[in-house]
């Protein structure tokens, strides 16, 4: 979006938010447009009141999460993705809710929503590769190879998940043999 656009936007959606304060929607696309503008901290106080004028909304809370996760502010993204799933359980609040608990290295609890993500979109490589990371910190090298190989049978091209594949199927190292004198 080039400035002009953005500008002219801004404007009619402040000028919405002036006449509907109680839309978190408005709010939500004032957040987004600051994104747009890489201007996250603002995006962050945009979709915080979003989610404070309409804390129904699982699209508002998503993407509160979203900020979040961006910001490295892990903990709050955990709870923030907690309540859109909560609110819309789809595959793609589920994987944020599994990510979220990766991001904060707490792998048992992130293997449910990752595989909740799976199931509900079989096609949302992003699950199942992080399904397969999860499960690779897990010691489970069975089902990570089953994951990485479900996403790349998605995506053959996807050089992270080749490289994935490979790791995990590479036997463990021979120790040297001694030479006997």
């Amino acid at each position: 979006m080039e400035e002009k656009e953005w500008k002219k936007a801004y404007g009619l959606l402040k000028k919405a938010q002036s006449l509907d304060p109680k839309n978190g929607e408005i709010y939500r696309l004032l957040g987004d447009s600051y994104v747009l503008c890489q201007n996250r901290r603002k995006a962050l106080l945009a979709y915080r009141q979003a989610v404070k004028v309409d804390p129904t909304s699982a699209e508002n809370w998503m993407a509160l999460g979203l900020e979040e996760e961006h910001l490295n502010m892990a903990k709050r993204a955990l709870e923030s993705f907690k309540e859109a799933t909560l609110l819309s359980p789809t595959a793609q609040s589920w994987y944020h809710l599994g990510l979220a608990y990766m991001n904060l290295n707490r792998f048992n609890e992130a293997l449910y929503p990752l595989e909740k993500a799976a199931h509900l979109d079989p096609g949302l490589i992003e699950a199942r590769h992080t399904l397969g990371l999860c499960y690779e910190k897990l010691g489970k090298k069975e089902a990570a190879h089953q994951a990485f190989s479900k996403a790349y049978l998605l995506n053959p091209t996807n050089a992270t998940l080749q490289q994935n594949i490979a790791r995990i199927t590479k036997s463990p190292a021979q120790p040297p043999s001694k030479d006997k004198p």
